[in-house]
C-alpha cells in the first residue's frame, strides 16, 4: 500500500496551484496516463506494483492499482534540482504529503518518494537498502 501512494506521490507532481512557467510546460508533458514498469522501495523491487496506473490531469491525479485506488493532486517545482513534487494524497488507504523528486525524460517518469508527512524530501533517484524511499520508473501510455 505505502509503494502505490509513494507512486500517487509521484505522478501528482505534474501541477501546481499557481504553476511557473516551468511547471506548467511539466505539468503539461505529465498530462495523461503512465504505467509503472519498475518500482522498488528499500533496495528491494517490488514487481506486484508493475502495471499500475497513474493518470494526471491538471493538478489532480488517480492511481488505478490492483488492490485499490487512490486520488489526489500533485504541486511541482521544475526550478528546483532535482526537480520537487509534492503529492496530496486525499483519497485512499493513505492520507498526507509525500515530498519527493521528478525527472522527466519524454514518455519516461522517473519519481523518488518518501512516505507521507514524512519531513525529509530524497535527494537522489535512489532506493537503498533501510530507506524508506520508493523508487518508480514509468512510462507513458499511448494514445488508442
Amino acid at each position: 500500500m505505502k509503494k502505490t501512494l509513494l507512486l500517487i506521490a509521484v505522478v501528482f507532481g505534474l501541477a501546481a496551484d499557481e504553476p511557473k512557467k516551468a511547471d506548467k510546460k511539466d505539468a503539461s508533458e505529465l498530462d495523461g496516463t503512465w504505467v509503472v514498469v519498475k518500482m522498488e522501495r528499500g533496495g528491494q523491487e517490488n514487481e506486484d506494483s508493475k502495471g499500475d496506473e497513474l493518470t494526471i490531469a491538471g493538478n489532480q491525479f488517480k492511481v488505478k492499482r490492483k488492490n485499490g485506488d487512490m486520488k489526489g493532486a500533485v504541486k511541482l517545482n521544475a526550478k528546483a534540482t532535482p526537480k520537487a513534487i509534492d503529492l496530496i494524497l486525499t483519497d485512499g488507504p493513505q492520507q498526507g504529503t509525500a515530498l519527493g523528486i521528478y525527472k522527466l525524460d519524454k514518455e519516461r517518469l522517473m519519481v523518488c518518494l518518501n512516505q507521507p508527512d514524512a519531513t525529509d524530501r530524497p535527494t537522489e533517484f535512489a532506493s537503498k537498502v533501510d530507506s524508506q524511499y520508493m523508487l518508480v520508473t514509468l512510462e507513458k501510455q499511448k494514445k488508442r
